[in-house]
């Protein structure tokens, strides 16, 4: 049914509609080596993209409207109310263990999330679609319209570390709400293991990070 319904209400214009179908398919099925479920993060893809076109999108209800852009600087919290920029992020880190931590901008080989494949471009893309539905799919999507916020767009900022095992840690998160905060580490705290980075042929951290916008009515 959250097949059907999903290319229906997509093929017809109701874009909306057909996220709910979609979103509604992703929590029901956990099989991701499958080509149904490829195929469906194909139309989730063109979905979100067709929800963000203005003259084929009008709100009507509320709804949450994430958008995953390309990283050219690592957004972190800090001080609970002031943004931090990296403005290195075309140089590598060493941490205190020696161990490289590089952007995801520049990594040599980006992480892999699993499902993905081809150049390091298309895992690039890939990446960052995946991380889109898998937000979609976990995040409470009536809970910004429960903390009294006002209307309008409100921009949230994730940053995280894929280590050098693939493992998602080091979630930091400004939102305009600490219960918005809290939900999106829980919802990033879900992500599935990793193959990790690399450069110069060896595992390393990479650091990666998401801007995107929550709409409140």
């Amino acid at each position: 049914m959250a097949i059907f319904g999903s290319k229906i209400y997509f093929e017809n214009g109701k874009y909306v509609k057909a996220k709910e179908y979609l979103t509604a398919f992703f929590k029901l099925n956990k099989d991701k080596n499958n080509k149904v479920y490829n195929d469906m993060l194909l139309l989730y893809t063109d979905t979100l993209d067709a929800i963000e076109n203005p003259d084929l999108y009008k709100k009507k209800k509320r709804m949450i409207s994430p958008k995953v852009i390309s990283e050219d600087k690592n957004v972190i919290k800090v001080d609970g109310d002031s943004e931090k920029t990296n403005e290195n992020t075309d140089k590598e880190e060493i941490d205190n263990g020696s161990n490289a931590i590089v952007s995801f901008a520049v990594i040599e080989n980006v992480p892999v999330f699993p499902g993905c494949k081809g150049g390091n471009l298309e895992l690039k893309e890939c990446f960052n679609n995946m991380v889109q539905v898998h937000f979609s799919s976990y995040f409470d999507a009536d809970l910004p319209n429960t903390l009294g916020l006002t209307r309008g767009k409100k921009k949230v900022f994730i940053g995280f570390l894929i280590d050098k095992e693939g493992v998602v840690k080091s979630i930091l998160v400004r939102a305009p709400h600490p219960l918005l905060e809290k939900e999106v580490i829980r919802v990033m705290s879900l992500l599935p293991k990793m193959k990790p980075g690399t450069q110069r042929g060896k595992n390393v951290g990479v650091k990666y990070s998401i801007p995107f916008t929550l709409i409140v009515d």
